[in-house]
């Protein structure tokens, strides 16, 4: 049986009704069709909203975005698993970048009742669907927030790239997916992780999942005091090229961590880094 077809039947099968199963089936043929004919539509086709489940959790998803690709049960699983791995009872999870919540989600069920996970999602439209998925969960161990996190408190526009991708709202106008001029844009105002972390009382971070669009550096730039004060914090975080992992690199250097990817991709790659030093990843093969 061929990889993306796997993949598809994958996905029909997370649907949580009979209903969600069909309309991801329909979704599924059109895409492997436009596929064969070299567009790359995913989600678009998914012409109702849908939820999904992966083990236990519940995932919300629109219709015609990537909601549906980020929620499929493949999709990141290397994190997924580094997570499931590492993450234990009574720790705590800041999720910088939350979108929907698969990673919000997974973190509240591993940390339990004793942990607590913070939820911080810029985009207002996604949040509002992060908050559902909340809910659809039952969950009371997450705080989510609607906040645009920086190095610090400014003015600033928060670009939206194309309307079926919703995890790609960055700071930067030079997002990878922000190929065209006419791009979506809102006024924000911008505030750091570690004030927010000290208005919700929060001074022992264990991990911090950063998938920010391209700021990354300035987000752990804006974390200096979590950084200093944990000592046994550890960074997942995204970083599109070089340049953007060399940033990241220099502003935890101060920290002695150690960097290792977990995840090459096409588009981004994924990282780990880790207090201490190390001659190889500390987390064995996933």
């Amino acid at each position: 049986m061929k990889p993306w077809l796997i993949y598809e039947l994958l996905l029909i099968r997370s649907g949580y009704s009979f209903v969600d199963k069909i309309a991801i089936a329909v979704h599924s043929i059109i895409h492997a069709i436009a596929r064969n004919l070299g567009f790359k539509t995913y989600g678009f086709f998914l012409l109702k909203d849908v939820t999904v489940k992966n083990d236990s959790i519940l995932l919300f998803c629109r219709r015609k975005t990537s909601d549906l690709a980020v929620a499929h049960p493949l999709y990141e699983l290397k994190v997924v698993q580094f997570l499931s791995s590492r993450l234990k009872k009574g720790d705590v999870f800041i999720d910088c970048g939350a979108h929907i919540g698969k990673y919000t989600l997974l973190a509240s069920k591993l940390v339990g009742a004793r942990g607590k996970v913070v939820a911080i999602e810029a985009n207002p439209e996604t949040y509002l669907v992060l908050t559902k998925n909340l809910y659809l969960n039952k969950l009371t161990n997450v705080t989510p927030l609607n906040y645009v996190i920086y190095s610090h408190e400014a003015s600033a526009k928060l670009f939206y790239c194309h309307p079926t991708e919703t995890g790609g709202s960055s700071l930067k106008r030079g997002h990878p997916l922000l190929k065209t001029t006419e791009v979506k844009a809102i006024k924000v105002r911008t505030t750091t992780l570690d004030y927010l972390l000290s208005q919700l009382g929060i001074d022992r971070v264990d991990w911090i999942k950063l998938d920010v669009e391209g700021v990354e550096t300035e987000v752990l730039q804006g974390a200096a005091i979590i950084l200093s004060t944990c000592r046994n914090i550890g960074v997942i975080f995204e970083a599109w090229n070089d340049y953007y992992l060399d940033g990241i690199k220099k502003t935890l250097a101060p920290y002695d961590f150690t960097i290792f990817p977990l995840l090459l991709q096409p588009f981004s790659n994924i990282y780990i880094a880790m207090r201490g030093h190390y001659d190889r990843p500390p987390y064995g093969e996933n």
